[in-house]
């Protein structure tokens, strides 16, 4: 066959590639031939994907054929595994727990860590968080570049500290549905911020928060601010007010996304724009979601019962003027009630 022509080398990083959109693309390499087999045993960073589900023994196997390759740890909904798992459709945190003490000894190794929770159930962050929670040297992600927590249905307010404050090659984080403390020596060298926010805080309050998570991250390049629509009890943090005058310097910022979710714009996102500075940026996107509301202009109501609007905000000429100057803007993209 052609493909036996093919360089070693060249054959392995496809099977690579290839691995990053199916996590069992490797063992089914392995068994292709003899030839696919000794290759893909050879190969560490082929086994380095570690998407956890209940079959340990395996994941425990790759672990070992990955050697001393950087780990990419992800727990991901049933819907996204490829194929999709038989069995139940969701986890609970006893069943997080036991994912994540098997993967905690190799903290020192993870080179991405991807947890996305879609449903509901009690303690879900603080069984998959709490092995990363601890002091020491152990806890210390010093190969971790990428970091993404999604939980839209938390409700756990608490704040999480992890990685013992210390991940030096971290350069890309999202965030959903959580709180975590903001350090410097974690959060300073970002570039890329996927951040939508979690609902625990509102108005001068959510202001506060987010702008004092924006002032670690000095470096970013991209920025993406989601405000969704939440019914969760609010909680008081901050008593003093933020300087009037203090203001965000954006100098390496080229990409900003702003994504509303609800009826209007939040005046936390209003006062946070006024405190921006966005000499710099290229690219600004704005969008919202569309309301879908009943279609009572339809004669056929079983089969267009609902139509997307698209109201414009009641708030738009607010944010508008507190909008800061943007000089070095060269693409803008307004969707739905923009």
């Amino acid at each position: 066959h052609p493909i036996t022509r093919l360089p070693v080398e060249l054959l392995a990083q496809v099977l690579i590639m290839g691995a990053e959109d199916d996590s069992m693309l490797p063992m089914v390499a392995s068994h292709v031939c003899r030839h696919w087999r000794y290759l893909a045993l050879r190969t560490p960073a082929l086994w380095r994907r570690i998407s956890l589900d209940s079959r340990l023994r395996m994941w425990s196997e790759r672990l070992a054929r990955a050697r001393a390759c950087a780990l990419d740890v992800e727990i991901l909904p049933q819907a996204q595994l490829l194929p999709p798992r038989p069995g139940r459709h969701y986890l609970d945190a006893q069943t997080v727990q036991l994912y994540m003490h098997m993967i905690s000894p190799y903290i020192n190794r993870w080179r991405s860590l991807t947890i996305d929770f879609q449903h509901y159930a009690p303690y879900l962050w603080n069984a998959s968080l709490s092995v990363c929670c601890g002091f020491g040297p152990g806890v210390q992600a010093l190969r971790l570049e990428h970091l993404s927590l999604v939980h839209p249905n938390n409700d756990d307010t608490k704040e999480f500290t992890l990685f013992n404050g210390y991940a030096p090659l971290l350069r890309s984080v999202t965030l959903n549905g959580i709180r975590l403390t903001w350090l410097p020596s974690l959060f300073a060298n970002i570039t890329s911020l996927d951040y939508t926010h979690h609902g625990f805080t509102r108005g001068e309050d959510a202001e506060i928060e987010i702008f004092k998570m924006l002032k670690v991250c000095s470096r970013l390049r991209e920025l993406r601010l989601a405000f969704p629509t939440h019914t969760r009890k609010t909680m008081r943090l901050y008593d003093s007010p933020l300087p009037a005058r203090e203001r965000i310097p954006f100098n390496d910022l080229r990409t900003l996304t702003i994504h509303v979710e609800g009826a209007d714009i939040p005046s936390a996102l209003i006062a946070l724009v006024a405190r921006f500075d966005l000499r710099r940026l290229r690219k600004l996107t704005l969008s919202s979601s569309a309301l879908t509301i009943p279609n009572q202009n339809s004669t056929h109501i079983h089969h267009h019962p609902t139509r997307n609007v698209f109201p414009f905000f009641s708030r738009i000429r607010k944010f508008q003027k507190a909008l800061p100057r943007l000089p070095s803007l060269t693409r803008l993209e307004l969707k739905h009630a923009w």
